[in-house]
């Protein structure tokens, strides 16, 4: 997902570009493309964000399965809606698989679960994004069946 924002407290300042990737984490950069210095500030991964009018800004990143938001110096910026408790239950119901498939099951109801989250946050209708999530949920069971079928064929088991 790609998303763009201004720090408020800077509205003159350059516009920020977030790209969040499941497999390559987080990076911001500048609208132009110019990465932003990271560092540690207190165990915490921050930015430097430079504007024109004196010290460059932090801001760092949190909420990444919950909604996210970036937290800068004088507050937050929401850039997703935040999941309710209810939506996060369903968005991870599919590790209940570790439970009877092991090994394979935890896999495939991982690989479902992150599915789950990005459907979550789309701009549907609630029933859309609950049907979504359940039909994610009986596919998910139905992938696993296979594979562990495919697993047992394999092995002789």
């Amino acid at each position: 997902m790609r998303y763009t924002f201004r720090l408020p407290d800077a509205p003159a300042g350059p516009e920020i570009v977030l790209d969040q990737r499941s497999l390559t984490g987080t990076r911001l950069a500048l609208a132009d493309g110019t990465p932003l210095q990271r560092i540690r500030d207190r165990g915490r991964l921050v930015w430097l964000v430079p504007v024109a009018e004196g010290e460059p800004r932090r801001i760092g990143i949190a909420g990444q399965v919950r909604g996210l938001r970036v937290l800068t110096e004088t507050g937050e910026i929401r850039l997703e809606r935040t999941l309710a408790t209810w939506e996060l239950v369903l968005a991870f119901a599919p590790i209940a698989l570790v439970g009877v498939g092991g090994l394979t099951g935890g896999t495939v109801g991982s690989v479902a679960s992150f599915l789950n989250l990005r459907l979550l946050r789309m701009p549907w209708p609630r029933v859309g994004r609950v049907g979504a999530t359940l039909a994610v949920f009986v596919l998910s069971i139905a992938a696993w069946l296979v594979v562990a079928g495919l697993v047992a064929a394999l092995t002789g088991g």
